[in-house]
């Protein structure tokens, strides 16, 4: 059975979960952050692995030390932590890291396991198509918007060309990229311009649901 991937304190200890809560805010003690994670890593709390992983990969609040860094982010994405995984995965794991962080729904994971698949199988775009509907409904609907416009140009197998659809995702992504192809939409009318370029949320939700994601 797949776990759900842990929210940004949970599974880790009351200690650790307030401490990273004030130093993101800017008014903690990164020395006492590195504490906090590095007791709750011990005991065996993912997200604390996470945390410390990543903190000592960056120097932040401790020396830099990659070789603790991966070690401290195995063991996490091993008990189940998405955000771990898909970090084993970014330092150079193979694509069974991708994938295992993808199955446990972690977004920028789903998105890159996308994009991944796009490029090994073509033929494989609906399958895709899931990923990037995963990662937007957990927290991630610009980068799959983006990834999803490209594909609605790609004319790819089982999705079938649509610029309309593919101008809503550029609109939702937000990103240089998907300016410069929406301005080529726009610019060569093939799309109408009455795309607004800021929404409120159920406005957003409601352009988000008409390409699917």
């Amino acid at each position: 059975m797949i776990r759900r991937p842990p929210r940004s304190t949970q599974g880790v200890s009351s200690a650790a979960s307030d401490v990273y809560k004030r130093q993101r805010h800017g008014r903690g003690d990164r020395a006492a952050a590195i504490r906090a994670w590095t007791a709750a890593a011990r005991a065996g709390k993912a997200a604390a692995q996470r945390y410390l992983g990543r903190a000592l990969l960056a120097g932040d609040g401790a020396a830099r030390d990659e070789a603790a860094a991966r070690r401290w982010l195995r063991r996490a994405a091993a008990g189940g932590d998405g955000g771990a995984a898909h970090a084993c995965w970014a330092l150079g794991g193979d694509a069974r890291d991708l994938d295992a962080a993808a199955a446990l729904g972690h977004a920028p994971a789903c998105v890159d396991a996308a994009e991944a698949l796009l490029d090994a199988a073509p033929d494989r775009a609906r399958d895709a198509v899931q990923l990037l509907r995963r990662a937007a409904s957990n927290g991630a609907p610009a980068a799959a918007a983006a990834v999803l416009g490209r594909l609605y140009l790609a004319d790819a197998p089982g999705v079938p060309v649509d610029l309309a659809a593919a101008a809503e995702c550029f609109v939702v992504a937000r990103t240089r990229d998907a300016d410069a192809r929406l301005a080529v939409l726009y610019c060569g009318g093939r799309v109408p311009r009455p795309l607004a370029r800021y929404w409120k949320p159920a406005e957003r939700r409601a352009r988000l649901a008409l390409v699917g994601l």
